[in-house]
């Protein structure tokens, strides 16, 4: 027996709000998105933000933020 057959027989078993619940689960499934496509899609909301900066503009930003942070050197 296949699996589509298997999990077909297992579907008509149900009753029809569970096969319901079934077809919700399997959209879900399908809607599914890898961690990589969840980042293009931010990258892509603030595409039209208009905020270039360079990678130069960046270490400052962080050295003036982390600059403070207490650490121990080891």
């Amino acid at each position: 027996m296949s699996i589509d057959e298997e999990v077909l027989g297992k579907l008509r078993a149900l009753p029809p709000e569970k096969q319901q619940e079934v077809l919700d689960f399997l959209e879900f499934l399908g809607r599914k998105e890898s961690p990589v496509s969840r980042k293009q899609r931010l990258r892509g909301l603030c595409a039209n933000l208009g905020v270039h900066l360079s990678a130069a503009e960046i270490d400052e930003a962080r050295r003036g933020i982390w600059g403070g942070f207490p650490r121990e050197d080891v």
